[in-house]
């Protein structure tokens, strides 16, 4: 069995934030140390999965060993759960004062910029070139009211994976349009497949459940009136969201799902690799756990 990822939606996972120093208010620059004194920095990772933390604490690292006037000091953790537990996130990032954070960016951190917890970093975005580097897109992503806060320093997509032999016991095509994935799920079925696509989200961790969501919502409705959904300045009575959950429940009519409780994600991840489920809805970090 081969497993090919067809992209559903990119969203970018990671940035760079600065805090203020302790003793400086947001927004000023820390006392300059001595030269003959060295330079100290705590950086506090969010991480989204070991190989994405590997990479963080390698590239860090790296950094230290090659300056020799500059200690970084790493503290770590995912905080992957039933639910991410944003007050840790307020504690490890403001409580315990560190230097540089890494995160998600986007909704949740919106409202600490604009608190004046997060150093505005547009200058250095200027001087850098990061303006004529990074997609416009991910550059709206990384400002609050046109100014840059995060440093962008990678991504995550999260694409719908699909098994190629399913597919061609079934003798389909890749779906290309919203009424051919409804009618590969009834072909899929009838081709002996229990689950065209796996669902991922038990109660291990529940995050992925909201995938379909959001990725339908962002096709239908587009990125703008998402954020507003998540920042609350849209209603989920809203028709427009509304229209969301209608498509969404012809996955349902449509035999897409086998039964409508999520599994682990790792259940999911077999389903797929041993021909139960045709696809997934999942992050690229898949390939970690899986055998494709």
């Amino acid at each position: 069995m081969k497993a090919v990822a067809r992209p559903l939606d990119l969203l970018l996972c990671l940035a760079l934030v600065a805090c203020a120093a302790p003793g400086t208010s947001a927004g000023q620059p820390s006392p300059t140390p001595a030269a003959s004194e060295p330079t100290g920095l705590r950086f506090a990772i969010f991480g989204g999965g070991g190989a994405h933390l590997d990479w963080m604490v390698a590239e860090t690292r790296a950094y230290d060993e090659a300056h020799d006037a500059v200690t970084v000091e790493v503290t770590q953790d995912t905080f992957y759960g039933p639910e991410i537990p944003y007050p840790k996130l307020q504690e490890r990032y403001f409580e315990e004062d560190p230097d540089l954070v890494s995160g998600f960016i986007g909704g949740s951190l919106r409202p600490d910029a604009e608190a004046g917890r997060f150093l505005d970093l547009t200058d250095l975005w200027e001087e850098l070139g990061l303006e004529d580097a990074v997609p416009a897109s991910v550059a709206e992503l990384a400002s609050v009211d046109g100014r840059r806060y995060w440093i962008p320093t990678l991504a995550q997509w999260n694409p719908v994976f699909y098994n190629t032999d399913a597919f061609a016991t079934a003798g389909l095509e890749v779906p290309t349009s919203w009424e051919d994935l409804l009618a590969a799920c009834a072909t899929l079925r009838g081709a002996g497949v229990e689950q065209p696509i796996a669902q991922s989200g038990g109660e291990d961790w529940r995050p992925p459940a909201a995938r379909w969501f959001s990725a339908i919502n962002l096709a239908v409705n587009g990125p703008e009136l998402h954020e507003q959904l998540a920042l609350g300045q849209v209603a989920w009575t809203d028709e427009r969201v509304r229209s969301v959950f209608t498509y969404w429940r012809q996955l349902v009519d449509a035999g897409c799902y086998e039964e409508p409780v999520p599994q682990a994600y790792s259940d999911a991840i077999g389903r797929l690799s041993d021909g139960r489920a045709a696809m997934l809805n999942l992050g690229e970090w898949i390939y970690e756990s899986a055998l494709l």
